[in-house]
């Protein structure tokens, strides 16, 4: 299952179905392994998320500066980072909203992605 915070809001979805319409380029990346123990957790978390909209005014306040989570509203990272949050991951931002950048700092997944055929 993929979860992703889109524009109409966080929805579940098969990874499958996704890269059958996705036109671009795409990779996974594999939780670490020191964290596999957190699967039910982090689905649990993820799961918990759907429906809720998209942080529009978070995602243009994050272009300037980093934000704080707004777990009311999620934009793609922000949905990242609270799930991890929920499921017990360790964070370094607090509650500041990492970019999509800052994500692999967190180390929560292995450092070389595998790119997905769509």
């Amino acid at each position: 299952m993929l979860f992703e915070a889109l524009a109409h809001g966080v929805e579940p979805e098969f990874l499958s179905a996704r890269l059958e319409r996705h036109d671009g380029r795409c990779w996974w990346y594999q939780l670490a392994a020191k964290y596999e123990a957190y699967r039910p957790a982090i689905y649990q978390a993820a799961n918990h998320y759907g429906g809720t909209s998209y942080d529009y005014p978070g995602l243009i306040k994050n272009l300037f500066s980093y934000v704080f989570v707004d777990v009311e509203r999620l934009f793609c990272s922000e949905y990242v980072y609270a799930s991890g949050i929920d499921a017990g991951l360790p964070v370094e931002f607090g509650l500041i909203a990492p970019r999509p950048d800052d994500l692999l700092s967190l180390g929560w997944w292995v450092k070389e992605g595998v790119e997905l055929d769509g």
